[in-house]
């Protein structure tokens, strides 16, 4: 085990950083309301090995290379998660380890029953590998709202959105990645015709899916569809 006193500590560490980035943090502000987050290439930028070794020196204690190691490859999130509580940083070495010590890793966390901060650390990357995804009503979502589109159809609202840097992935691309999107949302006038709107709109979710196997850069891509569960009674879908 390989124990670091690292003199370069600082302006720079983890802390520092998030705790200033959260002035200009990024705003999402669809579907309902808006919400502030810290985007994946945020993250990525600010957890870097010197910025974690800055963070763990200011704790006054030795600590472990393979715990900074450990950080950078399983547990940027989590540091950011850690950090974004403004504890202080010998709380921040504690909590690293006990997360080390017990396997947690980035690509397990659940939010769903965390706190704010980590809803705006686990902002979902939405890909074309994926049929579908059901959102809480406290998930924050990546998109940046541009224009409702009128002249859609009855029973839904078409939407132009961009969607963060980072934040999208096409397993299949044909073209280059769009600037913005179209998000269709079903709004029925009642739950008999909600029902068959929906029961429609998956039909054609797996239309527009089948047309994406063509591979054509002329025809409409379909990325994804969601829910959004506002309650136990009632979902938006998308």
């Amino acid at each position: 085990m390989n124990l670091v006193s690292y003199q370069g500590a600082g302006r720079g560490s983890t802390v520092d950083n998030l705790y200033e980035a959260g002035n200009d943090e990024i705003t999402s502000n669809f579907p309902f309301g808006a919400s502030q987050y810290w985007p994946e290439t945020l993250i990525q930028q600010l957890v870097q090995d010197l910025s974690v070794h800055r963070t763990l020196s200011e704790s006054d204690e030795k600590y472990e290379q393979e715990l900074v190691g450990y950080i950078l490859r399983d547990a940027k999130k989590l540091f950011a998660i850690a950090a974004a509580t403004e504890a202080d940083c010998k709380w921040m070495l504690y909590v690293m380890r006990f997360f080390k010590e017990n396997g947690f890793k980035d690509s397990e966390l659940l939010a769903e029953f965390g706190a704010k901060c980590l809803w705006r650390v686990l902002v979902p990357v939405i890909s074309t590998e994926k049929d579908s995804y059901d959102f809480s009503d406290r998930a924050i979502l990546p998109f940046n709202k541009i224009r409702t589109i009128n002249g859609c159809g009855a029973g839904s609202v078409v939407s132009e959105v961009s969607i963060r840097e980072g934040h999208s992935k096409d397993s299949r691309p044909v073209s280059e990645w769009p600037k913005t999107f179209a998000v269709k949302q079903i709004v029925p006038p009642d739950v008999v015709e909600r029902q068959r709107i929906i029961n429609s709109w998956l039909n054609e979710t797996g239309t527009l899916r089948r047309m994406n196997l063509g591979n054509n850069e002329h025809i409409l891509r379909f990325i994804t569809a969601f829910t959004w569960v506002t309650s136990v009674l009632k979902s938006h879908t998308f």
